[in-house]
């Protein structure tokens, strides 16, 4: 007889408190939780931000779709897979298609 692990269970947010506001774009927030068993976790961040769309696009060869931009946080030039907002009312499908053609 195989075991059958237990379904994940969520945390139960005890306190959350907003830290930073750059709405729309982010806000960062400071909770503390109690885990499903019981133990509390102090100091947990999360960040809410804006829907977005990242694509995952292979070529007909087999190669992924990159770009190549800057990225101030890490000083340097990375490669990604397109991405974007998606916007008020737009579906993300067609926010995946914006952002996949606007790939120089």
């Amino acid at each position: 007889m195989t075991d059958i692990p237990e379904e994940p269970q969520p945390w139960q947010v005890v306190t959350r408190t907003l830290t930073y506001d750059a709405s729309p774009w982010l806000r960062h927030y400071v909770e503390t939780l109690r885990l499903p068993d019981g133990r509390v976790v102090a100091d947990f961040h999360t960040v809410d931000a804006l829907e977005h769309a990242v694509i995952f696009a292979v070529t007909e060869d087999g190669l992924v779709i990159t770009e190549r931009h800057y990225r101030h946080a890490t000083r340097d030039v990375c490669a990604a897979l397109p991405a974007g907002y998606i916007e008020p009312g737009e579906a993300p499908e067609d926010a995946a298609k914006r952002e996949l053609l606007a790939v120089p």
